[in-house]
């Protein structure tokens, strides 16, 4: 017993004992610095800027997020009508440019397609000659056409039909 009073008695264990000390104090004032705000920063939470409490503010949170989904849903609805509506809208096109005769150039004549997202649309020939032009007009269901097409036609078609 009379060894372990006298290690204890040393200047070097009294020492490191000082320093374990000394280190001690200082964390238990950092400790004390950061509660001290942690502390105002809760206060401030709690009081909110213009004296709510807390409650009323997550009840606030709740109503505002209640009515967002109200609207999301509406929106999800309107969404849904127009993705319907758009299917019948024309949504592909095919144009192809031609000369009709050999002996008149410029790319005048014009095979014009439009489809909508089922393939069902019309296509639109306009050829110009010497004479004048001339417009036709074919109906194209499931991406055919009931009459047989020209080539300029058939492009466009083609064209209308792989539009991305």
């Amino acid at each position: 017993m009379s060894q372990i009073i006298t290690i204890l008695n040393t200047p070097e264990y009294l020492l490191i004992l000082g320093g374990i000390l000394a280190l001690l104090v200082i964390l238990q004032i950092i400790t004390m610095i950061r509660l001290g705000s942690l502390k105002k920063k809760y206060r401030r939470f709690m009081t909110g800027s213009d004296s709510q409490n807390l409650e009323d503010v997550i009840v606030h949170l709740k109503d505002t997020i209640d009515d967002l989904y109200q609207e999301n849903s509406k929106y999800q609805e309107e969404i849904e009508q127009i993705y319907e509506m758009s299917a019948d809208t024309f949504s592909k096109k095919g144009i192809v440019r031609y000369d009709a005769l050999d002996d008149i150039t410029g790319k005048l004549s014009v095979a014009f397609v439009l489809l909508n997202s089922k393939n069902d649309g019309f296509l639109m020939n306009s050829i110009h000659t010497r004479s004048g032009s001339y417009v036709y007009l074919r109906d194209i269901k499931d991406g055919t056409c009931d009459v047989k097409l020209g080539k300029d036609e058939e492009k466009a078609l083609e064209e209308a039909l792989n539009y991305r």
